[in-house]
């Protein structure tokens, strides 16, 4: 009788024990993905990642405009911000709101006020001329024409490269032309993380 007992009670131990191993199972939180970079690092250590594809996740704090957010971490201080401007050929859809946790991939570059405008853009845009810290653009000079008593003035000369995002077209590779979106005062000094392609995985917490 007392075996019988003891077994009873030793299913019973081995039962819950298996219980509790499934449980802690299903609260283990989802990994980090391998080479995500947290939004305080990536902006701590900004210059070693321009011009580099990067992952890291973060809380829209503000949608610009159809193409443009703020990421941030919901910091006190509020110094950890990004913004995000869409360049591929796909619209945001409607998960891109307002506190929204998202994970995304994309190209960091520089501030607007640091050349970072200018390098992705050109300087054919809305915002006027494209801050030239980074990069200086030179203009081709004047040439007459042969036979003609016709004179180019520089401004209508080609420079050096002349993207099709300068032409209002959309640029090779069905990326989106980004010369006519309005970059506010504000968020002049953000760095910016440029989605190439729509990478985003909504995340729950």
């Amino acid at each position: 009788m007392r075996m019988k007992a003891f077994s009873l009670v030793m299913i019973l131990v081995i039962g819950l024990l298996s219980f509790g191993t499934v449980i802690a199972q299903d609260t283990t939180p989802e990994p980090t993905p391998q080479g995500e970079i947290s939004l305080s690092d990536l902006i701590g250590n900004k210059a070693q990642y321009y011009d580099q594809q990067v992952t890291t996740e973060g809380v829209i704090e503000e949608v610009v405009n159809v193409r443009a957010f703020v990421l941030g971490d919901q910091a006190a201080l509020n110094d950890h911000q990004l913004l995000v401007i869409n360049k591929s050929d796909q619209d945001f859809d409607l998960g891109v709101k307002k506190d929204q946790r998202v994970r995304l991939t994309g190209e960091l570059y520089r501030e607007f006020n640091n050349g970072g405008w200018l390098e992705l853009v050109g300087t054919n845009s809305v915002n006027g001329p494209s801050p030239t810290e980074s990069v200086a653009p030179t203009a081709a000079p004047a040439t007459e024409a042969i036979g003609a008593a016709v004179t180019v003035a520089p401004q209508f000369m080609a420079t050096a490269e002349m993207t099709p995002s300068m032409l209002g077209t959309q640029e090779a590779g069905g990326t989106a032309d980004l010369s006519q979106m309005f970059i506010p005062d504000n968020l002049r000094g953000f760095t910016i993380l440029v989605l190439n392609s729509l990478h985003i995985t909504y995340l729950t917490s």
